[in-house]
């Protein structure tokens, strides 16, 4: 009654759903930059996720979700129960640090023009690479 597979959804439906959760789980054994995640605190969604390298710019362990080791059920389980017991307080302390971690680094297009501004480099040293 409280877990519903939605299928496939565009953007705006994806937003309204994260939007309407109060907790976002993602227990990968491995994982590059997880776009989920970083949809999820681009809309205010406090996260529990494994302890991967890819997930440790965007999670701060006990300020803006928590980070637990893969396999670790007994771990995950308390971590959830935290959340479900405290979300208001856990949530206000997440909030602003999702923002700041969402602004620095989650806005697609600044992030393009720290890209081009690297590749804009490299072609300035091409010289260097023959």
């Amino acid at each position: 009654k409280v877990v519903f597979f939605k299928g496939r959804m565009n953007q705006e439906d994806v937003a309204k759903v994260l939007k309407d959760s109060h907790l976002y789980v993602s227990v990968s054994l491995s994982d590059g930059s997880s776009n989920s995640l970083n949809e999820a605190i681009g809309c205010d969604v406090f996260c529990i996720v494994t302890n991967l390298p890819a997930n440790l710019p965007w999670v701060k362990d006990g300020f803006n979700g928590f980070l637990v080791e893969t396999n670790d059920v007994e771990n995950l389980a308390d971590k959830i129960r935290k959340v479900y017991l405290n979300h208001l307080e856990l949530q206000s302390k997440a909030s602003p640090v999702n923002q700041q971690i969402f602004e620095e680094k989650g806005i697609w297009s600044n992030n393009m023009k720290v890209v081009e501004e690297k590749y804009a480099e490299l072609l300035k040293k091409k010289g260097a690479f023959r």
